[in-house]
């Protein structure tokens, strides 16, 4: 049995993106660059946050807007699970 992707948000309400079925979508760990690719190309927060999980997941904008919201607020859940810091050991 395969282990799942720990970076793989499974969406509640699946989306159709040219012709296939997403239902689950795998974000990969943002970059610097990424960060500022994204603010880069949006003058809203909100289309920043598109831009970014967009690139992180190798969609569009238009596809992540499709998106149900509570499937939505489960990809801000991941990318703040990667920007937060561990504490380091000593």
């Amino acid at each position: 049995m395969a282990t799942k992707n720990p970076n793989t948000v499974d969406l509640e309400y699946p989306i159709t993106v040219d012709g296939t079925k997403i239902a689950a979508i795998t974000l990969r760990r943002p970059t610097v660059d990424d960060m500022r690719a994204a603010k880069k190309s949006a003058d809203f927060d909100e289309d920043m946050e598109l831009t970014l999980f967009a690139n992180l997941a190798g969609l569009t904008p238009d596809d992540i807007g499709k998106l149900d919201y509570s499937d939505y607020s489960a990809l801000q859940e991941k990318l703040k699970s990667f920007l937060g810091r561990k504490k380091s050991r000593r």
